[in-house]
């Protein structure tokens, strides 16, 4: 069977250096777009440096496991790619790093990778029955309080080492719930990042304006929201009607809704945080007089002709077109709608509220996150599948592994790949900041609302959905014995 085994990975690692050479080939034959930006010509990715992380697990096998996923994400088509399995090498750069991870784990571990399309729902009917067939279940942010009961604390696993780095760290600091983690993400799966909003902008558009360089601006911490509707302001341009309508050229373009939620977690102000106490707790109430300021604040800097509300398909099309400076979408964009196309552009964290502030916050806020239930019947095994399974898909690995390769393809061009754009990436990875919905989708919703309406009578807004908002966290709390 080893001899098998590694038969299969030869002649797989061979098929890949044959389309390699051929991908090479084709590049050679290709014109190289004209470079106008000042890091165009630098090193696309960093200086290789030995490794300090290093997988490790026990010296076992599991031969004859089959690890079954309850993968709720194979019925959205809102990533890159859903599934968590690959039949085999295809030349699609994300298929094929899916497929050798799970050759790895097959070779390493003797371990089988099944998943099914169940719905959170339905799969928690089936663990309320008793069910033990899932060892592992993918549930987006929105849908966490109708299953967190289930959860295993992952701190309580010992064959996951959450300190490494392919283990989200900013999802460990905010989902964590009194101490307690009961899902999060890895780089196993591309989930939260592809969900996550980033800032689009056009580079042509930037040289003719003659623009600060976008990328000095984020890497000295001082690309903030004014700085962006400073640029957005020169770009807005009439096509000579004397109307602003779909035909001009504006700033920024942008979902309503998309746009709040982005700029309230930019702001440190999301409705629903974790506190001190590691508890999760209501902002907007707790510290009502700094929320209504900081909102209304946002509401003003916003509030110009320079930025046009549009549903997101409309915004997107318009961005493709040439007709605004920014678009702020999810990174599925960059990895499929604008691939492939003429447009040249470059990718950016959502601004800093104001420039003291320590970091970039980039919300992702309805991803897919991994959650093992407390019916697995050896969630140790599944830790260590785990464990692995992240590992394999870490840049900690290869740099073809699954989250390299997500980098790879969400970068403009297959030939002149924007470095500066690579390291936006890699901030935007490492800054990623999450949703909490645990009181439900109402206050946001709400407060979007009033944000794309212009309504400043925000303190009316809050105390019209103080009971129910404090009720709905107070029985979340309840259900996970937190109360």
């Amino acid at each position: 069977m080893i001899a098998k085994r590694t038969l299969a990975i030869i002649m797989v690692l061979i098929m890949l250096i044959t389309l390699a050479s051929c991908m090479s080939g084709d590049k050679e034959q290709e014109t190289t777009p004209v470079q106008t930006n000042p890091h165009d010509n630098e090193t696309t990715t960093p200086e290789e440096t030995e490794n300090p992380y290093k997988l490790n697990i026990p010296d076992v096998r599991y031969d004859g496991y089959v690890l079954n996923i309850a993968n709720d994400a194979l019925n959205t088509t809102k990533y890159v790619e859903s599934s968590m399995l690959s039949d085999a090498v295809s030349g699609d750069v994300i298929k094929d790093a899916i497929y050798m991870r799970n050759l790895q784990l097959g070779e390493l571990l003797g371990v089988t990778i099944t998943e099914t399309p169940a719905n959170t729902g339905t799969v928690r009917n089936l663990l309320a029955a008793g069910e033990k067939e899932h060892d592992l279940i993918t549930v987006t942010l929105d849908n966490i309080p109708m299953i967190i009961s289930y959860a295993i604390d992952f701190n309580e696993l010992e064959s996951i080492d959450l300190d490494m780095p392919w283990w989200d760290q900013n999802a460990r600091r905010e989902l964590s719930i009194g101490g307690k983690l009961f899902y999060t993400y890895s780089d196993a799966v591309i989930y939260g990042l592809d969900n996550t909003r980033a800032v689009y902008f056009n580079q042509d558009m930037y040289s003719e304006l003659m623009l600060e360089d976008a990328y000095t601006l984020v890497e000295e911490g001082r690309w903030t929201m004014d700085k962006m509707m400073e640029f957005s302001q020169l770009a807005l341009r009439d096509d000579g009607d004397g109307l602003w309508t779909a035909k001009d050229t504006y700033g920024f373009v942008v979902r309503a809704v998309t746009l709040c939620e982005a700029l309230l977690i930019s702001a440190e102000i999301f409705p629903e945080q974790v506190g001190s106490d590691g508890m999760p707790y209501l902002f907007c109430y707790e510290n009502q007089d700094k929320f209504i300021d900081v909102f209304l604040d946002l509401m003003k800097k916003f509030d110009t002709d320079a930025v046009d509300y549009r549903s997101d398909a409309d915004c997107a099309a318009a961005f493709a077109n040439g007709l605004s400076l920014y678009y702020m979408g999810v990174l599925k964009q960059g990895a499929s709608l604008f691939r492939g196309t003429d447009l040249k552009y470059g990718i950016l964290p959502e601004p800093k509220y104001s420039e003291d502030q320590d970091r970039y916050y980039c919300i992702s806020p309805n991803g897919h996150a991994l959650l093992i239930p407390y019916t697995n019947t050896d969630p140790e095994r599944t830790g260590v599948v785990l464990e692995a399974m992240s590992y394999y898909s870490s840049s900690y690995y290869s740099d073809t592994a699954l989250m390299p390769s997500y980098f790879t393809i969400t970068l403009q061009g297959k030939t002149a790949i924007d470095s500066g754009s690579y390291r936006s990436l890699q901030i935007i990875h490492d800054s990623l900041a999450y949703e909490l919905k645990y009181s439900g989708t109402q206050l946001i919703l709400s407060l979007s609302s009033h944000f794309e309406a212009g309504k400043t009578e925000v303190a009316s807004l809050l105390k019209s959905l103080e009971n129910v908002s404090k009720k709905a966290l107070d029985k979340f709390l309840t259900s996970i014995n937190m109360k």
